[in-house]
């Protein structure tokens, strides 16, 4: 046993099954592709294991609570195993591929002494590529970040309507730039993004980056906007109109917020290029028919 596994107590397991599920999954003496140890401000220890399939496919992450009185006391552990469990989904959607969500479906068991687990089998094929040492890293070094990581998958995630993916971009700069007198610092933020900016004057807006960041946050937000006369009752969904206008901000917004947090990271982590599978694939072959199959 390790060091962790040893004391009074047990231990308790949460269990789930990623999709697109491929198989089933026997957690019964299988090694783990990564596991990293995570301990809570009351001494809460947990260890968050991230399990593959023999194709080599992310396929369940396993969450372990140590020396727990009986099967029972779980209140204690319960923040901290969502906090693992969610950072575990979005360094797969960063390190794996950008739909990686978990099966709605969980197991929760005490650890038997022999070491033996839940099972569930379930069929769905996966194409996705993934490299488990670079998610481990990924799972390291971005633990301290995790919000951050978290507003940079909502953003990129199609699923999630385009003005939330905005508004979690904008948060990403807003908690970086804005004081708490709700002071933007766009000095900052400008030099921070040079490049960008030079692509944003190529747009022809007619605004400056931070005028229209202020615009499409009032498209996207607000329950009111504008005054007097003017003032209008704001909406959840974007008109097409304003559909347009946030779409074509996204992808340089994408942009900056990849470069402010590269920078933020020093090294230890890289986003080389966010945008989506078949976004890079149709940048390289834009012509229908392609080999690439767009």
């Amino acid at each position: 046993m390790s060091c962790i596994e040893e004391g009074k107590g047990v231990n308790l397991l949460w269990y789930w099954m990623l999709d697109p599920p491929r198989g089933g999954f026997v957690d019964k003496g299988a090694d783990a592709a990564f596991t990293h140890v995570v301990k809570g401000p009351q001494g809460q220890v947990l260890d968050a294991s991230l399990y593959l399939d023999g194709e080599q496919q992310p396929l369940f992450v396993r969450v372990r609570a140590f020396h727990a009185a009986d099967i029972y006391d779980t209140a204690r552990f319960l923040d901290l195993v969502e906090v693992s469990k969610e950072h575990m989904l979005s360094v797969l959607k960063m390190s794996w591929h950008r739909g990686a969500s978990f099966v709605p479906l969980s197991f929760f068991s005490q650890e038997a002494e022999d070491g033996s687990g839940a099972s569930i089998e379930v069929q769905w094929p996966s194409v996705f590529e993934f490299d488990s040492k670079m998610s481990a890293a990924l799972f390291e070094h971005t633990i301290g970040h995790r919000q951050s990581l978290r507003l940079l998958v909502d953003g990129l995630d199609e699923r999630v309507p385009l003005q939330y993916r905005f508004l979690s971009l904008y948060k990403f700069l807003e908690i970086r730039y804005r004081d708490e007198k709700d002071h933007w610092d766009f000095r900052a933020l400008a030099s921070a993004c040079q490049v960008q900016l030079e692509a944003f004057s190529r747009l022809g807006i007619g605004r400056t980056l931070q005028a229209e960041l202020k615009h499409l946050r009032d498209r996207c937000a607000h329950i009111r906007s504008g005054s007097g006369k003017k003032r209008r009752m704001g909406v959840t969904a974007l008109n097409p109109e304003a559909q347009k206008e946030v779409a074509r901000l996204m992808p340089l917004l994408v942009e900056i917020c990849r470069n402010v947090f590269n920078s933020e990271m020093d090294g230890k982590v890289v986003f080389n290029d966010l945008r989506s599978w078949g976004e890079r694939v149709f940048a390289d072959n834009p012509t229908p028919g392609s080999e690439a199959g767009i």
